[in-house]
């Protein structure tokens, strides 16, 4: 209830002046900053898209202030708690998006955490899940070149929490347009997005980045062949051999082999399920 009456106010403010504006953003500032986000969330599917809107409106306005850091800690120290629920962390990844786009360098410090273990227990419930195919991370929405400026202030661990988080996949017809819904698109029409790329052509390390690339080439969750869906991303690692680069060549070898050993795999399991279904009808 309370972000739906805070949503409206903030829907009816169109009709006001940059003074009213500006004043409301601080109320929503000051009001979300000592929020319970527990009760304030409550587990309702609408909650990330209220509280996302509320906060574009306010960020866009006060992004620099006190206030709209406390918010932002706020949510990031809630979503590594024990209270936050799977739909609560759906929503706190919508409503880290605003701060991503309006102080993305402030954002990511509040979210990033150093160490393997930190990686999976206290970003991926800020950000959202890592390894979820098309299904980006909040980190989709951050500028390339902050992006990579960031990950240049300590490469040998930030550049792999962005290839672990970074937006990988772009379509062939949008892949200028920002925030594209990808998910109806045949994989054939997918490509490696330009963030994907500059965060491997500036890693130190390009076979990790790689690795973790090829673990999200797989997908979540499909229907059809799994096989076929990852045949027809082989011709992704053509784009990531960076001007056909020596030091590249042999990690992407390595990969398609990886990949193509999978693809062997499956299509040997699928004929297999298929044999029983045929079987069972006889």
């Amino acid at each position: 209830m309370f972000l739906d009456v805070l949503s409206m106010v903030v829907h009816c403010a169109a009709d006001h002046d940059d003074a009213y504006k500006g004043a409301l953003a601080a109320t929503c500032l000051n009001l979300l900053g000592s929020a319970e986000w527990g009760e304030v969330l409550g587990n309702r599917t609408n909650s990330g898209y209220r509280l996302e809107s509320i906060l574009e409106f306010s960020l866009k306005r006060l992004a620099s202030s006190e206030a709209a850091l406390e918010v932002l800690n706020g949510l990031v120290a809630f979503a590594r708690t024990k209270e936050c629920s799977y739909s609560d962390r759906d929503a706190i990844k919508d409503a880290i998006s605003p701060f991503l786009r309006h102080i993305p360098r402030r954002a990511l410090d509040a979210i990033y955490v150093p160490g393997e273990e930190a990686h999976y227990h206290q970003m991926s419930p800020v950000i959202g899940r890592p390894y979820s195919d098309r299904k980006e991370t909040a980190l989709s929405v951050v500028p390339v070149d902050v992006l990579i400026d960031w990950c240049n202030t300590s490469p040998s661990d930030r550049y792999v929490f962005a290839a672990r988080s970074c937006k990988l996949f772009d379509t062939r017809s949008r892949a200028s347009e920002e925030h594209a819904n990808i998910d109806s698109v045949d994989d054939s029409e997918l490509v490696i997005s330009e963030a994907a790329l500059a965060v491997l052509a500036n890693a130190p390390d390009k076979k990790t980045v790689i690795e973790c690339y090829l673990m999200r080439f797989t997908p979540s969750g499909w229907s059809g062949s799994l096989a076929e869906i990852l045949k027809k991303r082989i011709p992704l690692l053509d784009a990531l051999n960076l001007g056909n680069a020596e030091e590249l060549k042999p990690l992407l070898a390595t990969a398609r082999a990886s990949l193509e050993r999978r693809i062997a795999a499956e299509e040997l399991r699928e004929d297999e399920e298929e044999r029983e279904r045929t079987g069972s009808f006889e």
